[in-house]
This record gives C-alpha cells, structure tokens and sequence, in this order.
C-alpha cells in the first residue's frame, strides 16, 4: 500500500508543482506585457502631447514672424538686432516643419536697410 501511494503521490506532486509554476510565471508574463502596454500609452501621450506644444510653437512664431515683418517693412528699415532675432524665430519655425507662409515676408525684411 506504501509503495502504491508513493507511485500515485509522487507523480501527481509533481504535476501540483508543475502546474503551480506554470501559473505563477503565466501570471508574471501577463504582468509584464500589462505594463509594457501602460508604458506605450505614456509614450503615445507624450508624443501627441509633444506634438501639440510644437504645432503651439509654431503658430506663436509665424505670428511673431509675420507681425514683426510687417512693421519693419511699414516702418522702411529694421534694426540688426531685430533682423537677427526674426532670423532666430524663421529658423526655428522652418525647423519645426513650419511651410512657406512666412517665407516671403522674411525675404522682404532681408531687403530692409539695417540701422545699427
């Protein structure tokens, strides 16, 4: 009787533990990809919160640009610093995927007689 629970415990022991590991490394596994999936939703926050500030950024500035280039050219001339920081704000704005909108008001204040 000994040997014959031994030959029917021992096995299903096994199968105890066997099933017990299955479940907690199932569990850890599903686990991980939860938190994979929370992390690519921050990420995909970030990015679309990222993309709004730059789309933000960028209006600011083609405001800034078209404003600035039409009291230079209504007032005839631009002071270099002016035209230096106008030059900043077209860079940034051309760097940030801005389009042409602004381009031909910032060649016409290159135009512009400087006033040191």
């Amino acid at each position: 009787m000994d040997f014959f629970l031994q030959f029917i415990l021992s096995p299903l022991l096994i199968i105890v533990i066997g099933k017990y590991i299955d479940n907690k490394y199932e569990r850890h596994r599903i686990r991980q990809q939860e938190e994979r999936q929370a992390e690519l939703a921050k990420e995909q926050e970030i990015r679309a919160t990222l993309a709004l500030v730059s789309v933000g950024i960028m209006s600011v500035l083609r405001d800034r640009i078209l404003q600035s280039c039409r009291h230079y050219i209504d007032k005839g001339s631009i002071e270099s610093l002016s035209l230096e920081n106008i030059t900043k704000m077209h860079d940034s704005y051309k760097a940030l995927g801005g389009n042409g909108l602004c381009d031909h008001q910032y060649e016409e204040i290159q135009k512009l007689p400087v006033i040191e």
